[in-house]
């Protein structure tokens, strides 16, 4: 019977060693894939952190969970955290309401989709943006977050508003030009006809 126990004893000893180093091994396991996600996500701040464009994740909720240096410098008060706030913290709601609109059917439709939209910037000016969001998904192929890469292209919208001007411009020049060849066309008609009638010889011809 002690032999038994004795036994037994050793092999709920052994048990509980094996249970506690499994349950050691598991937490080092997570800990080592949070630290890996930490160090992947600093280094994917580092990378978008150089883009010239204003780049920002946001959940499933709409919660901004990454925002470059160029997004934070164009929306967000200095000293002010974006991460864990909504879009409808950031932007006055009209413009809210169009981009968690747009937000929304990126995540129906998986789909990517752009738009243009004038935004207010955080020095209290007013410019065009063209922004490009993009549906990220789980291995289910469930959105779990939206990206969004949005370039700035008031100056570009310009340019392109005054080469259309500037394009126009001939052609007014022109129709205006023929209008003012017909009129004289028709005066010298007119003269010629009245000399004619005074038994006088044309002073102009036909042909100018």
């Amino acid at each position: 019977m002690r032999l038994v126990a004795a036994a037994s004893k050793a092999a709920a000893t052994k048990s509980g060693i094996t249970d506690v180093t499994e349950q050691r091994r598991a937490e080092d396991e997570q800990r080592r894939a949070e630290n890996e996600q930490r160090q992947a996500k600093g280094l994917f701040k580092t990378v978008v952190d150089q883009l010239p464009a204003a780049i920002c994740l946001k959940d499933a909720e709409g919660r901004y969970t990454l925002a470059n240096s160029v997004f934070c410098k164009w929306f967000v008060k200095p000293g002010e955290d974006i991460i864990g706030k909504t879009t409808h913290d950031i932007y006055p709601s009209e413009i809210a309401d169009k981009i968690q609109a747009l937000d929304a059917e990126i995540i129906k439709t998986k789909k990517n989709a752009e738009e243009e939209i004038c935004e207010p910037f955080a020095d209290g000016s007013e410019r065009i943006l063209q922004i490009a969001k993009f549906p990220i998904c789980d291995d289910n192929g469930e959105v779990i977050a939206v990206g969004s890469v949005e370039n700035e292209i008031t100056d570009l919208k310009k340019t392109i508003e005054e080469a259309e001007k500037a394009k126009r411009r001939p052609e007014s020049f022109s129709r205006i030009s023929t209008g003012r060849e017909l009129k004289m066309i028709e005066l010298k008609k007119e003269i010629d006809e009245l000399l004619k009638k005074m038994s006088e010889a044309p002073r102009y011809s036909k042909a100018g």
